[in-house]
């Protein structure tokens, strides 16, 4: 019976501390229109999902820069200044503050070599070990592309471009980022709160 006793407070014990339940607030918007995956995270009420490119016959650097001369505008139909981060077995589920969806989110372990070298390869980057990566923090990317990235063939299939949600699992700070960032990528932060 004793054994018992302990073997439930620890199991108790264990999932407690591995839980996160939290209230996330949404950063105000910086100098750019939104993606409609970053509108999930962004408190803007307005966010585009296309970008159209118009070039003139010998404008290549405009090509090679892909500067957008269009975005067509949309707008949230349930707007929140919050979302919702928790953790299930299988992965993290992170609610839309735009339209009150949920978008399951993986983890990455980057201290997997076969993530980098899927990461590398996708994204035609070999410094990504070099980037900040702080073995404490949580890195979330959304769960379809990280398959995609990891497994998949991507000659023939898009992957839709999720920023990265970065979790401190001590202070609750979550960092914003693109994946990959570019040298113009803004990056946003924000606190949560756990709803324990």
């Amino acid at each position: 019976m004793k054994n018992n006793f302990f073997l439930v407070t620890i199991t108790f014990l264990t999932f407690k501390l591995s839980a996160i339940d939290l209230i996330c607030n949404a950063p105000e918007p910086k100098s750019e229109l939104i993606s409609s995956t970053k509108s999930r995270f962004i408190n803007s009420d307005e966010y585009y999902t296309r970008e159209s490119y118009s070039y003139r016959a010998n404008d290549k650097e405009k090509y090679k820069k892909k500067e957008a001369v269009t975005k067509n505008l949309k707008f949230c139909s349930s707007p929140k200044n919050s979302f919702f981060i928790k953790k299930a077995n299988n992965g993290y589920f992170v609610e839309s503050r735009c339209s009150k969806g949920i978008t399951k989110f993986s983890e990455i372990n980057f201290n997997d070599d076969l993530i980098f070298s899927r990461f590398e390869w996708f994204y035609e980057s070999d410094d990504l070990r070099a980037l900040d990566w702080d073995s404490n923090n949580i890195y979330l990317m959304e769960d379809k592309s990280f398959y995609q990235v990891k497994f998949q063939q991507l000659n023939s299939t898009m992957v839709v471009e999720y920023p990265l949600l970065i979790l401190n699992p001590k202070s609750y700070n979550l960092e914003i980022r693109d994946l990959p960032e570019k040298e113009d990528s803004l990056r946003y932060s924000t606190t949560c709160t756990s709803k324990d």
